[in-house]
């Protein structure tokens, strides 16, 4: 799993997830904000054997950008979960419990949902 800080900014991740996956019995996950995502990792996030996770803090964009403080975070990872699920990339989306956004709820999603089986959310 690559995770902390944000993966899809570092210059070599294409290059440490390739390195895992040669082995042939292992997974790889690429937990990112899908916030910034490049065009030229989407060839890498379709391998068979890699998925996708991220977190989303609110179904409300401003809610989302205030707790990411980033304005249009929340339009740029919607963006990219609905381009996973159109390339029919596993993602795993995590909803975040917290005291701004605790009066609304993620609509349409359960909690830890993903594209690969059961429930999950569905742009």
């Amino acid at each position: 799993m690559f995770i902390g800080g944000e993966p899809t900014l570092h210059p070599d991740l294409a290059t440490f997830a390739e390195l895992g996956l040669e082995h042939p019995d292992t997974r790889v996950e690429i937990f990112t904000n899908l916030a910034h995502v490049k065009p030229s990792l989407w060839e890498l996030f379709s391998h068979p054997r890699l998925s996708l996770g991220t977190s989303l803090y609110s179904d409300l964009p401003e809610e989302h950008d205030t707790i990411t403080t980033r304005k249009g975070s929340h339009a740029r990872t919607v963006a990219n979960i609905e381009r996973a699920v159109l390339r029919r990339i596993p993602i795993r989306v995590a909803t975040i419990e917290n005291q701004l956004a605790a009066s609304s709820t993620t609509r349409g999603c359960q909690p830890n949902a993903d594209t690969t089986g059961g429930g999950g959310c569905r742009p």
